[in-house]
């Protein structure tokens, strides 16, 4: 009756084990995809953003009498050069 109850004992532990496992291998699945979809976005979000500095660059935005400086700054820093560009 004792081995009965041993191998009870050893069963119910390796079932409570065996899903433990899977409940980890579950976990660790979802980390990974998460990764990888943050990977793919961080991709997305660079490509995305060099195309449009590139294509800025290109036009040449930058030099049409106004400078990039005064483009960024229009808002916070209206007056430029003793004039008011309101």
């Amino acid at each position: 009756m004792d081995n009965v109850a041993n191998a009870e004992r050893t069963a119910t532990v390796d079932r409570t084990g065996a899903a433990r496992e899977e409940g980890l291998r579950a976990l660790a699945l979802t980390t990974l995809r998460k990764k990888a979809d943050f990977r793919v976005h961080l991709l997305v979000y660079v490509l995305v953003n060099g195309m449009i500095v590139g294509i800025w660059m290109i036009t040449g935005s930058g030099s049409s009498g106004r400078s990039s400086r005064s483009l960024v700054g229009a808002s916070a820093w209206p007056c430029t050069r003793g004039t008011s560009s309101w």
